[in-house]
């Protein structure tokens, strides 16, 4: 069942104590608040399920992702806050970034998008430094996008249509660099 669960800095997420690992499977509204940053691998999860119709709210600071896992839920990112991704994730139909912070795709992993998806322009903005975005369907940046190294593959069409910065990247297969 669902039910809200509060972090602040320093707590495990989900509840499972430090070392004792294990899946988590949301089902219900995860804040993540007090500043500071929480990391799912803190509490030696083994992975992180955001379920259909589940939430995960972050108010303030930093949520690392650290943890392979498979999304369907939302992720609201306030103004502000990052939500960081740095191992391998599969996003699902029905799942949706939502407000103005920052989606990190960092330290390298697999992001993959099982169903054509959008980064609204009224949506937070997306930064990939390490590892690849990989999606069989239409990829729609609108929102400010940070390039800096890290690969897009297997994208039936990628458009950006916000300000894109790109410095370092491969790009199915082809190495793309901006000049200064």
């Amino acid at each position: 069942g669902g039910g809200t669960r509060t972090l602040g800095t320093g707590q495990p997420l989900g509840g499972i104590p430090p070392g004792s690992g294990g899946p988590v499977r949301n089902a219900g509204t995860i804040d993540k608040s007090g500043g500071g940053t929480v990391n799912t691998g803190d509490s030696s999860i083994t992975a992180f399920n955001n379920t259909s119709n589940s939430h995960v709210n972050i108010t303030t600071g930093t949520l690392v992702m650290n943890t392979a896992g498979t999304d369907a839920g939302n992720y609201n990112i306030a103004s502000g806050t990052t939500l960081e991704f740095n191992g391998d994730r599969t996003f699902n139909s029905g799942n949706s970034f939502t407000n103005t912070g920052t989606v990190l795709f960092s330290a390298g992993g697999t992001k993959t998008f099982g169903a054509a998806y959008t980064f609204v322009s009224a949506g937070p903005s997306l930064s990939l430094t390490a590892g690849t975005i990989s999606a069989a369907n239409a990829l729609s940046i609108q929102t400010p996008f940070n390039w800096t190294a890290g690969t897009i593959a297997g994208v039936g069409t990628l458009a950006t249509s916000g300000i894109t910065t790109l410095t370092s990247g491969n790009l199915n297969g082809e190495t793309g660099h901006t000049s200064g």
